[in-house]
């Protein structure tokens, strides 16, 4: 399941049994995203901003055909969605396809071949205005599975996170759009992961840049999400100054948690932090395939 705070609400999306996506608003009912779409992947629900006033609700997929596709939440009480409309570029994507907020629209991010590949939505009046194509990151220490969002230590940063081709959890910073420049450091603790997942506190469409602003210090709780390949367990890196420091890994408390899909990490403006699991068997107190979530900062 993907989530975000938006308006006020939270906006929950996730690929059910039957490959088509379900979202919900509000902890309301489940609701069967129009268009009949279908995908083999996680959804990704993303806000980005149209100008000082107007921020849009955005959900992004990876078509069968290999394509991502996005669609704009127009009325959320009638379920009203635009029609899907493809990303531009020949990339085929084969993997989930991240997205974070940027000044003026949504950052896109996928992994193929082991390379970081991005696109940039450009949400100013008008149309959405893309690049022609997807551009490759080819920054030193590349790594697989990448999941990134927005931190804000000393000024505007984009944080990336990242599994790396041994398995390990590699991290790195640059300003918004210089990926290529990104030097990526394993994470401290070792450790090896079967896949990942980042997030923050904070409200996802307000960049907090200055220590003075309210939001800046809930932008600061991070964590990142590992699962095992040794238990398929979800284990847990916590860092409370936007990735300075961390807090090693440790298994989250509550008991096993036990999943065989990746992990989705998100917060909420007060900068508390949830994780989301697929839940992996049968066992108490949940079935097989039920979303499970639980505060972890």
């Amino acid at each position: 399941m993907t989530a975000l705070w938006h308006d006020n609400e939270t906006y929950e999306a996730t690929r059910g049994e039957d490959d088509r996506i379900w979202w919900r608003h509000g902890n309301g009912a489940w609701q069967q995203m129009p268009g009949n779409a279908h995908t083999h992947l996680p959804p990704t629900l993303a806000v980005g901003d149209v100008d000082a006033r107007i921020q849009r609700l955005v959900m992004f997929r990876v078509g069968n055909d290999g394509s991502a596709y996005y669609s704009f939440l127009q009325d959320r009480n009638t379920n009203w969605w635009t029609g899907w409309n493809r990303v531009p570029g020949i990339l085929h994507l084969t993997g989930r396809v991240s997205a974070t907020y940027s000044t003026n629209g949504v950052q896109l991010a996928t992994e193929v071949n082991g390379w970081l590949h991005t696109q940039q939505m450009d949400l100013r009046p008008g149309r959405p205005r893309f690049r022609p194509d997807w551009e490759i990151q080819r920054f030193q220490g590349r790594g697989v599975d990448i999941a990134s969002n927005f931190t804000f230590t000393f000024g505007e940063q984009e944080f990336f996170a990242s599994r790396g081709l041994t398995n390990t959890v590699r991290v790195a910073r640059t300003r918004p759009g210089d990926g290529r420049n990104a030097q990526y450091t394993d994470l401290p603790g070792g450790g090896r992961c079967e896949s990942v997942a980042i997030g923050r506190g904070g409200d996802p469409g307000h960049l907090a840049t200055s220590p003075f602003d309210p939001g800046y210090a809930a932008q600061q709780n991070m964590a990142i999400g590992c699962i095992s390949p040794n238990d398929h367990q979800l284990y847990l890196n916590r860092s409370t100054d936007g990735g300075n420091t961390w807090s090693d890994w440790a298994h989250s408390t509550g008991g096993p948690s036990p999943t065989g899909a990746a992990p989705e990490i998100h917060g909420f403006p007060g900068g508390e932090v949830f994780a989301v699991l697929s839940w992996g068997s049968d066992t108490a107190p949940f079935k097989r395939h039920m979303i499970v979530m639980k505060r972890v900062m």
